[in-house]
Parts: structure tokens; C-alpha cells; sequence
């Protein structure tokens, strides 16, 4: 489409001199950062006790490897196949993955200049080595070996350090040799493999309730133990001289390890009599003074059978917790295991998955409290339905937040985070950045994002507002036992359900210098909230704003607005209530603004608008927007396809004459529509409530069909030319509500001339309008009494009538006009004339002058790029090498999912990165920083952190210090060659990787790649003779993966030639000649020449300069 479009001079090729494209360099880079919050769909869990290291696995491929607060990894298995289990090598810093595929996958933490990565080392795929299904799977007692249960209950073994299946199977009739003769035909599938604490003996045990303890030095089975209850689990004493196994109805088991004739106790239920559910998972640990015995599962199925849950037993204590989602895993961490000596297990925490959070539990502590999470939170313990982002937060407001919010943490064990290996390398924060996130129970959430590690700092409730009880999001703060057996304990912070959806706040709004914060809600409540260090009794005063007047005859037919609580109440430390504005109709907020300055807040509702004065609790200006021009737009279904066709005729129209070529020009720059309000009718603007016209009226007409006075530009739009835009989808009226006030802004700037600047208002709607409104502030001594007044001064309507999702005024240095709490620290704006306005709807970007609002530049984004932007700002950019040079640059994000940075006044594009996805909460969760980071949820439970700036990239810099000797070495060789094989991920779509090729511009023609992998050698292919097909030159990296239909070739780091891949399509005979230069040890030069004569047939695939030919599917290693 470019190519057409520059071919016939529609578009023009701009080029940027060297130093801008150095100069871009210093300022803009797309980076994935870092993930904060809870893994969605978490599969499996485990623990390295020497490292202290934490591996949590995913249904979608992840795995996250956690230790102290900072040290962070993560990787991710191809295909995106889920993660079944996850086993550590101890010690080594390595893990091995089961996927959901089948496959294996030997991960490695790798330190480079104090920098630390985790990496997939090699993977083995179950269909190509002779794996069968895997149901079980441990590490062996030296870390040498990987024990798997398979398919059909035998025994494989992957050797670890080569990485191959061992040729060593133990079949299950060797196994079950002991085993009754009824079980012995059929034990079921392998349900456990566990390796013994101390010898070379492993457990297997099968689902019908037969376990077999392996000796690996005999390679016999030693005892044979038979259970009648179907098995779920089997666990080991500290030493190996006891263990466990428990059952489907809820029973136990405690086994001699030496004795297979009878148990060392009877089955017991610890829920009995009554039928209960499996135990899924026990383990007992040694301590003093009396051992723990903590499992899941195990209730009574009839009255508890629904719970999901974990008991903790010592001695006489018992507690079951009680969690809102189903448990994953658990695991134990003990002292005992991290020393590596000692006669006791000593466990001081428990750690529990669940589908939904991650719990931590002091078992030293008295009650078992909860500890305070560093990371791994459940950000979705209620919904979250916005996000709002400070940067730079002064320090006497910070430390006062964390003091408050360190009061709501009491409850919370004191004692360290217990999973604290590595070591955070990170260089001091420069700015302390806050990130808040709005919930659907009415609670917003105040995180510290200065670092990698993002955790909650304060809390703040507003149900009690309107006489809700006021929950505590966790439930550990309540330690007292209900008197029902068994004694429950409610634990987490996840509650999907909320008391009233109507309690949801849509939109934040915060000042940290006045320590101001103003909240709007799914009902039309909108709540304004100062900080105070101590609690206080407060009375709440309620204001009613209505935006829809009673003579527009408008019948609000959903719900009821909340009712406020009446009479003084005490509320907490923190932000507390100063007042509520209810709107009517009670609607939810779509935008919001705050100016402490002028205490006034802009609110932006489906109906229209309001502008309140918080000072005086008193409503400034209301206006409706149903029935405004452009309110209810008529549905525009404009094909790519249609406009592509105008666009030639306009071509041909140009050719014609130059009589037509003026025309349609003049057609080009009637764009929009501006009306300016003469001040003499300011007594009837501010009465606009009134004046909107009848709700139940004939639908109005579109945009280009509204009556107003005629544009400056002289056309009328009833009689200007039609203009065309290039839109690649349908809009209907009823994709979007067009009445919606999508944006709100303040501005201090020049409006009416420029020689004076005023306070200002902007609005702008779904319909492409943009309300442009004077607004006159009483003087310092007469602000108490007087009152604000608000004009309708201008108007703005776009041609194209897209919602207009930005409008940020900027001075002549292009810094952002904007309210006092997002400038950045010691620079003020420059208010000596010269300001422009940004506008930016869903389609287009446009820039005015003001204060005559003269359009200087455009960009159609959504008729060059055939997306539509969904979230826009302005963003500072410091260069990384001269921290005095700033750039105030527009970044956009797009309904596909990529972003994009084009500088501002110019409007041309300067970065491009995919960085989300398609997902549509993704796009939706979406906001950038005024600093150039950008968050997105990319699940319902995790933001995805990016970067924007070359200078700033919050990644974590951590490192595992691996003691000298501790890791085994690899040695991954290939069988045939003998050398050193690619520790990489292998390519598993080749037309993916063919796709990519192309895309980057490496390969025109996918039937031909040559690779030269020698940077000092020049290589020179030739061939003589009849052929199909084209030599395409292409620079490959040592090791890459080239895909070329279902030819998949691997180049290794000694390949010193060029290779010439050829898909051949008939019999022919090639002749091809070679010459290869290549440096040797002492500086010199050999050029070599071969001359290959090859009679090729069809489905043959010929590498030059080999004598090897090898099937059009198979695998060839050069």
C-alpha cells in the first residue's frame, strides 16, 4: 500500500538528518521491563532451599524465578505451552520444566557483569526422542539425573548434563514384581516419583494404591508397600526412615520405610468419620517442641466439601486456612534443609499458590501470621477498573503515606521476607513514583512502583462513605478461630465479589502538593478527599449536581445514586472525605479533572459535563451533551476501499486542471470548524443547561450537516467539496455513545488574544467536539465569597467526527501547560506567548496556534497506519548521555496493541514497538508516564511495565552468587560432530521464523537463503546452469535457527563459509563454484576455489560446498 501510494506522489519520503537519527538514539527505545502483580493461571511451584529461590510455572509457558525483594527472572517456554511441573537442581541455579506439550526444558541463570538472566539452556521434545507421557518427575540424590513416571508405569531417565534420554528404562513389571497379583496387571498410572533423602533409592507410587521403593545401586525394589485407598501423594520423613502417603477419602498413612508388611499407624482421617475429599498434598516436619503436620484438601465432603483450604497442625494448636480460590501448591521452607545440618526440620514458613494470590505464613510467629508480601501481589483482589500514575512525589508527603500505611500493616509478622537469595544490584530510585489502582469494591490502592518490585504501601476504602461495612482486604488481621469444627481461619486478600458494583471508582484524580484526591464513581458519586496523619469525626456534606435539566423531560431509568452516611463518623488516618458530589443522572464517570490551584474539578459524564468549586461547594457550570451539534453523529461506514478510489479521482481531478486542483485543495483545508462565542452572549452560555434542547426530539444531524456559522476559511459546509478519509472499519452509532465527554482539561493560556492569558477549560466529546471555556476566577481576598464563572468561549468540531481521547495545551518549548502536580520538579512553563494545542482523537492528530486556533500540522493516523489510537499523552524524553536535553513528545497507543512516539510540533513518527498484543484489556488498562514508562495489564492479575526512553528502563539488575564449584558442568555435544552445541531455544514454527526473514527485509525469496556466518571471511557463490531459483544475500547471527519451508538448518559458531540453500523444484544438473577467503593464525589470507558438479532430483535440497544431500524434510547440520 505504501509503495502504490508513494509511486503516484500521495505520500512523500522524509528524511531526517544524521544527527536527529543520532540524536533518537540518545532518546527513544522501546523495552519490556518488568511484570508486577500475581501470574495469571499459575500451574506449579517449587523451591530451592540452598539459593532461597522461589519458581512459579504457568498455563501459558511462564516461569518466574523469585528470591529477595529485586531479584527477579523470567522466561518463557516455547509455543506457549503451560508448565506442568517445576523441579531445581539445588544449589545450581538451574530448573527443569515438564510442559503441558510433553516436552522437557532445562532453564539456567546466567551472570554477565553483575547482571543476571534466566535462560533455556536446551529442550527435549517427548514425540522425536522416545519420551513417553509424563505423570511424575524428581531430581535424582547427585543432580545428575531426572527420574520420570511415564505413560504406561515405567521409569525414564533424562541424563542432566548431556540433556538426552537415557537409554536406561525400568519397566513396570520390575517394579510391581511384589505387588499383589490383582494390582499387578494394572497399578494405574504413576501418581508420585520422590527421591529418598539420603540414599540412591526413590519411591514410585500408583494410583490403585501400590508404592515401591527403588534401589538405584541394585536396580531392584527393595519393599513394596499396599494400600487399599486410592493414592494422591507420598512424602518423606527428615532421614528417610519414615513416610507418608495419603489417600482419596481424606486419610493418611505413615509408613517404616523398612518395614512394607504392615503400617507403622493406622489409616487416619483427620476430618472423619464422615466421607471426606482427598488429601492432595501432606508433609510432616521434625521441630521443637512438637512436629508440624500441614496439608490441603481432606474436608468433609457434605458440609465443607466446597472449601479450598490448608491445615496446620502442632501439638495442640490447629488451624485450617481458608482460602477464596483453589490451592496449586505449597511448600514448607525449613531451616534444617537451608543449612544443610541438622537433626530437625525447624520449618519457619509456609509459602501456598493459588489460582488467584500467593500467601506467605510466619510459622514462628505466634498465630502463624501472614508476612507482608514484597512482590507476587493479588493487584485483582477486586477488579481493577483504572489505574492513575505520579511521578516524582514529594518527600514529605511520601513519608507521610508510608507512615500511614505501615499502621495498616501492624498485623502482619515482623520477621524478614523469607525468601531472600541473590542480590538486588539496583542503583537508588531517583524519584519516588506512585502507581494507583481504582478497584470495583470502592477501594483504591496506592503502590510504590520506584523499583522492580512493586508493593502495596496504603489502602484506602470508601464504602464506609456510604454505609457499607468496611472489609478488611486481609483477612489474616482476624486470628480468632470460629467455634465450629473444623476451626476455620479466613486468609488472602482475593474477594471476586463485591457488596454493590455501584461502589466502583472509574477515575482518579490526586495533587500531592495539596495532598488532594478526587475519586469518580460508577454511580455519579464523586468524593473529594484530604490527608491527614490522625483519624477524625467527620460530617460529610452532600452536593447534587445535575447535568441533564428537569425541562429537558429526561427519565433516568437505572439505578439509584448511593445514599451517604449520615451524621459525624470517625474515619481513619489517610485520605478522608471532605465531600461528595452526586450527579444526576447517576452515571459513571468517564473523565475527570482537578486544579487545586483554582480548586475546581471538571467531571465528564455520558450526558455531558460539570465544572464544581470544592472550595465552596457549589456547582460552576453544567452542559449537556445529547443533543449538542455533532451529539448523535450519523454512522459513518467509509470502506478502505471506497476512500482509495476517491483518493485516485482526486489524482486524476489534480491532472485536469489546475482550476480543479484549486478546488480540491481548498477542499483539503476545510478540516474543522471553529465557532467562537461572542462575550456578550456569556449570560446565556452559562445557562447552557437550559438552552440543550428536547431529549426526545428527532435524531440530529451528523457533523457536516450542523447549521452553525460558517468557518473561517470562508467554505460553508453545505457547499464545500467532500473530503475523504481512509477508514479500514465500519463506525456505527452504536460503537460508541457520541455524547460522551471523553476528555477534560484545564489550561492557564491564551485564549481571547495574545496578550492576556486566562484560566481555561477544555472538553472534548466522542462526536470529534472539542468545547473550549473561559473561566473567570474572583480575585485572592474575594475567593471565599465570590463566585467562578465558567463561558462557552470556542468551539472546535472535527470533519471526521472521531472521539477525541487528548487535548493537552503546550508552550513554546512544547512542555505541557498542565495542573502543577505532573510538571516536572523546578521547571514552570513559558507563559510569554507562543502556546499551541494537541489535539488527538481516535483517527488524527492536529495541532493548533493560539489563540486564533489556526491548524499548523496534521497526522491521519488511522488512514496511514489503519488502526485507531486508544490512549495518547505527552511524555518527557531526557537524552541518556546529556541529561539537560528534554524532549515533549506525543506517545500513542493503538486497538492493535503497538505504540508509537511522534515528536510534537512536527508530528513525525520517531519510535514504534509492539508491546502488548491485541487484547483488548490490555489496550483498555493502558497509561503512560510523564517520564516515558508505560503500564498495561496484560492479564486480569499482572501489569506489564515497559519503556519508551533510552534513558530511563526500570529492569532489575540482580545476581544468584553461585559459590565456586557448585554447578556441574554441562556438556551438551552433538553426537555426530562432537562439538559444542547451541544452548538456545530451538525454532518450533518454521513459518514463523520464515515470515520474520522476510519482514525484516533478509530474504526476498523464501525458496533461497544464503547465510554467511564468517564476519572476516568473504564467501562467493556461483551457479551455472539452468535453475528455478534466486541467491539472495543474508547476514545471520552464529547459531540461528533459518527456517525454509520444512527445512529446518542450524548454523554452528565454526561454520566459516557461506551457504547456498536451494529448493529445488525439477531434475536438472547444477554446477556451482565456490570461493571462500578466510584469515588464518598468523594474519594471512587463503582463498580456496572448488568447483561442484551435482545432478539434483526433485524434493532434494543441495547445500553448496557440501557433498551431503539430504530429503526436502528432513534436518541438515552444517
Amino acid at each position: 500500500m505504501d509503495s502504490v501510494l508513494r509511486k503516484f506522489r500521495l505520500r512523500k519520503e522524509r528524511r531526517e538528518s544524521e544527527a536527529r537519527q543520532k540524536l533518537k538514539k540518545e532518546l527513544f527505545a522501546f523495552n519490556s521491563c518488568v511484570g508486577h502483580g500475581f501470574p495469571s493461571k499459575p500451574s506449579a511451584l517449587a523451591y530451592d532451599p540452598k539459593l532461597k529461590l522461589l519458581a512459579i510455572g504457568t498455563k501459558s509457558g511462564d516461569v518466574l524465578v523469585c528470591g529477595a525483594p529485586g531479584v527477579e527472572f523470567s522466561g518463557k517456554q516455547a509455543g506457549n505451552t503451560g508448565v506442568s511441573q517445576i523441579n531445581f537442581l539445588p544449589g545450581q541455579g538451574r530448573l527443569v520444566t515438564v510442559a503441558s506439550d510433553n516436552s522437557v526444558h532445562l532453564w539456567q541463570i546466567n551472570e554477565t557483569d553483575g547482571h543476571a538472566t534466566l535462560s533455556l539452556v536446551k529442550s527435549l521434545s517427548g514425540s522425536s526422542s522416545g519420551l513417553k507421557t509424563i505423570h511424575a518427575c524428581c531430581v535424582s540424590l547427585n543432580g545428575d539425573q531426572l527420574i520420570l513416571g511415564v505413560d504406561g508405569g515405567s521409569i525414564q531417565f533424562i541424563d542432566i548434563l548431556s540433556f538426552k534420554l537415557s537409554s536406561r528404562v525400568i519397566h513396570l513389571e520390575a517394579i510391581v514384581t511384589h505387588a499383589p497379583e490383582e494390582v499387578r496387571s494394572n497399578p494405574g498410572n504413576i501418581i508420585a516419583v520422590l527421591q529418598h533423602p539420603s540414599a540412591h533409592k526413590f519411591l514410585v507410587g500408583y494410583n490403585r494404591g501400590v508404592i515401591v521403593l527403588w534401589d538405584d545401586n541394585s536396580n531392584s525394589p527393595t519393599h513394596t508397600y499396599n494400600t487399599s485407598q486410592q493414592l494422591e501423594s507420598v512424602s518423606f520423613f527428615r532421614g528417610g526412615n519414615e513416610f507418608l502417603s495419603v489417600h482419596s477419602d481424606g486419610s493418611y498413612v505413615i509408613w517404616g520405610a523398612a518395614d512394607a508388611a504392615r503400617p507403622k499407624d493406622l489409616a487416619s482421617t483427620p476430618y472423619g468419620p464422615f466421607p471426606c475429599k482427598a488429601i492432595n498434598k501432606m508433609v510432616w516436619k521434625s521441630a521443637k517442641p512438637e512436629p508440624f503436620t500441614i496439608f490441603s484438601g481432606g474436608m468433609p465432603r457434605a458440609s465443607h466439601g466446597d472449601r479450598n483450604t490448608v491445615t496446620i497442625m502442632q501439638g495442640s494448636s490447629h488451624v485450617v486456612l481458608d482460602l477464596t480460590s483453589k490451592v496449586i501448591d505449597f511448600a514448607v521452607l525449613c531451616g534444617g534443609d537451608e543449612v544443610g545440618s541438622s537433626d530437625f526440620d525447624d520449618p519457619h514458613s509456609l509459602v501456598i499458590l493459588t489460582e488467584e494470590e500467593f500467601i506467605a505464613i510466619d510459622l514462628t510467629s505466634e498465630g502463624w501470621l501472614t508476612y507482608n508480601l514484597p512482590y507476587l501481589h493479588s493487584i485483582h483482589s477486586s477488579a481493577i477498573l483504572s489505574a492513575a500514575h505520579v511521578s516524582n512525589v514529594p518527600e514529605s508527603f511520601w513519608n507521610k503515606l508510608q507512615e500511614v500505611g505501615a499502621r495498616q500493616l501492624s498485623g502482619h509478622s515482623t520477621q524478614d521476607w523469607p525468601i531472600s537469595g541473590g542480590y538486588n544490584n539496583s542503583t537508588k530510585p531517583e524519584s519516588h513514583d506512585l502507581l494507583m489502582t481504582s478497584h470495583e469494591d470502592g477501594s483504591v490502592k496506592f503502590w510504590d512502583v520506584s523499583t522492580t518490585s512493586m508493593h502495596l504501601i496504603y489502602k484506602l476504602s470508601t464504602s464506609g462513605i456510604f454505609g457499607f461495612e468496611t472489609h478488611q482486604s486481609d483477612l489474616t488481621k482476624s486470628q480468632e478461630l470460629e467455634d465450629e469444627w473444623p476451626p476455620f481461619r479466613k486468609i488472602g486478600s482475593y474477594d471476586p465479589y463485591s457488596d454493590d458494583p455501584q461502589l466502583g471508582i472509574q477515575k482518579i484524580a490526586i495533587c500531592c502538593q495539596s495532598e488532594t484526591l478526587v475519586l469518580g464513581g460508577t454511580a455519579g458519586q464523586i468524593i473529594v478527599l484530604k490527608f491527614a496523619q490522625t483519624s477524625q469525626k467527620l460530617d460529610i456534606q452532600v452536593s447534587s449536581v445535575s447535568i441533564v435539566a428537569d425541562s429537558d423531560n429526561y427519565v433516568w431509568k437505572g439505578h439509584d445514586p448511593l445514599t451517604v452516611r449520615s451524621g459525624e463518623t470517625n474515619y481513619p488516618a489517610g485520605f478522608q472525605p471532605q465531600g461528595v458530589i452526586q450527579l444526576y443522572p447517576p452515571s459513571l464517570c468517564k473523565s475527570l479533572a482537578l486544579q487545586t490551584d483554582w480548586k475546581l474539578l471538571a467531571i465528564g459524564t455520558a450526558f455531558g459535563y460539570a465544572v464544581f468549586d470544592y472550595h465552596q461547594n457549589k456547582q460552576v457550570y453544567t452542559k449537556c451533551t445529547l443533543n449538542a451539534p455533532g451529539g448523535r453523529a450519523a454512522p459513518r461506514r467509509r470502506s478502505l476501499r471506497r476512500s482509495i478510489r476517491e483518493s485516485f479521482r482526486r489524482l486524476r481531478g489534480r491532472r485536469a486542471g489546475q482550476h480543479h486542483k484549486a478546488e480540491h485543495r481548498g477542499a483539503r483545508t476545510v478540516e474543522v470548524k471553529v465557532e467562537e462565542i461572542p462575550a456578550e452572549q456569556a449570560s446565556t452560555q452559562r445557562k447552557d443547561t437550559d438552552n440543550a434542547g428536547q431529549i426526545e426530539a428527532a435524531p440530529s444531524t451528523g457533523a457536516g450537516d450542523n447549521s452553525s456559522p460558517p468557518s473561517p476559511s470562508g467554505a460553508s459546509p453545505s457547499t464545500s467539496p467532500k473530503h475523504v478519509e481512509a477508514k479500514t472499519e465500519a463506525r456505527s452509532s452504536e460503537d460508541v455513545t457520541t455524547s460522551i465527554a471523553r476528555c477534560i482539561y484545564f489550561a492557564d493560556t491564551f485564549l481571547l488574544n495574545a496578550q492576556e492569558h486566562s484560566a481555561t477549560l477544555w472538553v472534548g466529546t466522542n462526536a470529534g467536539t472539542v468545547f473550549i471555556h473561559q473561566i473567570v476566577l474572583p480575585s485572592g481576598d474575594h475567593r471565599d465569597t465570590e463566585s467562578v464563572t465558567c463561558i462557552l468561549a470556542k468551539e472546535i468540531q472535527l470533519r471526521h467526527g472521531a472521539p477525541v481521547i487528548l487535548v493537552s495545551v503546550v508552550d513554546r518549548t512544547m512542555l505541557p501547560i498542565s495542573e502543577p502536580h505532573v510538571l516536572e520538579q523546578g521547571k514552570s512553563p513559558d507563559m510569554s506567548g507562543g502556546h499551541q494545542v494537541v489535539i488527538c482523537s481516535e483517527e488524527q492528530f492536529k495541532i493548533f496556534s493560539l489563540p486564533n486556533l489556526k491548524p499548523s500540522t496534521k497526522y491521519k493516523f488511522t488512514a496511514r497506519d489503519g488502526t485507531k489510537v486508544q490512549k495518547a499523552n505527552i511524555i518527557s524524553f531526557k537524552s541518556k548521555s546529556d541529561e539537560n536535553y528534554v524532549e515533549h513528545d506525543l506517545a500513542c497507543l493503538t486497538n492493535s496493541g503497538y505504540i508509537y512516539v511522534f515528536n510534537v510540533p512536527q508530528l513525525r513518527n520517531q519510535l514504534k514497538g509492539n508491546g502488548i498484543g491485541l487484547e483488548a484489556s490490555c489496550v483498555n488498562s493502558g497509561l503512560f508516564t510523564v517520564d516515558g514508562e508505560g503500564f498495561f495489564l496484560k492479564s486480569a492479575s499482572e501489569y506489564a511495565r515497559l519503556s519508551l526512553s533510552a534513558r530511563r528502563i526500570t529492569r532489575p539488575v540482580c545476581t544468584i552468587g553461585l559459590a565456586e564449584g557448585t554447578r556441574l558442568p554441562l556438556c551438551l555435544e552433538d553426537a555426530e560432530s562432537g562439538s559444542a552445541a547451541q544452548e538456545q531455544q530451538p525454532v518450533t514454527d518454521a513459518a514463523v521464523a520464515e515470515r520474520t526473514a522476510v519482514a525484516n527485509g533478509i530474504v526476498d525469496d523464501p525458496d533461497v537463503v544464503l547465510l554467511n556466518h564468517n564476519a572476516s571471511g568473504d564467501g562467493d557463490s556461483k551457479a551455472a546452469g539452468p535453475t528455478t531459483s534466486n541467491d539472495v544475500d543474508a547476514t545471520g547471527a552464529p547459531g540461528e535457527m533459518v527456517s525454509l519451508g520444512t527445512v529446518k538448518m542450524q548454523m554452528s559458531e565454526s561454520s566459516s563459509s557461506s551457504v547456498v540453500v536451494r529448493n529445488v523444484t525439477s531434475s536438472r544438473t547444477v554446477v556451482t563454484k565456490t570461493t571462500v577467503s578466510r584469515t588464518t593464525d598468523d594474519g594471512g589470507t587463503v582463498t580456496e576455489t572448488s568447483t561442484d558438479i551435482q545432478h539434483m532430483n526433485t524434493g532434494q535440497v543441495r547445500l553448496s560446498g557440501s557433498e551431503n544431500l539430504v530429503p526436502a524434510d528432513g534436518v541438515q547440520e552444517h
